[in-house]
């Protein structure tokens, strides 16, 4: 675990193809052989640090969510997560999911197929709790939840890239204040 608490923010930020032996040695103060001692190869290295990078931020959710009841609290209080989370994840590089989206699509089919999967697995999470909530009583029946789903990853997400690639905290709050007034229209 510690090699990949030391190497995942490095690849966050510089990507696979970006980050070399070098760098990983000098972040963990270890040597190839000791790096590679743990590790089958440098694949190997970043879909733990991949994986664990996803993991804080998936850890963070299931806090803010924990002490909530109903499904539509629930799916109100992924905005408010994010606004109290998102410049934490843009310390550690930004969004592991975005980035290994982008960098991995064309270059790494592991990577890719991994991000792509949580991705999915994200808006299938959002869209259980949209037709829970359906099904409760607590959102409308004339919502589709696959487009809130879409929508919201699509709001946090792309308010984290351009909060992060401009220096600017306004894109992604205007983001977070947008994924809430959508939320609040549906319920029921």
């Amino acid at each position: 675990m510690f090699i990949t608490e030391c190497v995942a923010s490095l690849f966050n930020r510089k990507g696979y193809a970006g980050t070399s032996l070098s760098d990983l040695t000098r972040a963990t103060g270890l040597t190839k052989g000791s790096i590679y001692g743990n590790f089958r190869n440098k694949d190997d290295v970043a879909v733990n640090a991949f994986k664990y990078n996803v993991s804080l931020i998936q850890n963070a959710i299931r806090a803010g969510l924990a002490p909530l009841k109903s499904s539509h609290e629930r799916l109100s209080a992924y905005p408010g997560i994010f606004r109290g989370i998102f410049r934490d994840i843009i310390a550690r590089g930004g969004c592991p999911i975005m980035n290994t989206l982008a960098d991995a699509d064309d270059t790494h089919p592991a990577l890719h197929a991994l991000s792509k999967r949580a991705v999915l697995a994200w808006r299938g999470s959002l869209e259980a709790l949209v037709k829970e909530g359906m099904k409760a009583g607590e959102i409308s029946g004339e919502t589709d939840p696959r487009r809130v789903a879409e929508t919201v990853i699509a709001l946090l997400e792309g308010g984290l890239m351009l909060a992060k690639s401009t220096g600017s905290d306004g894109f992604m709050l205007n983001a977070i204040d947008q994924a809430e007034e959508l939320i609040a229209s549906i319920r029921a």
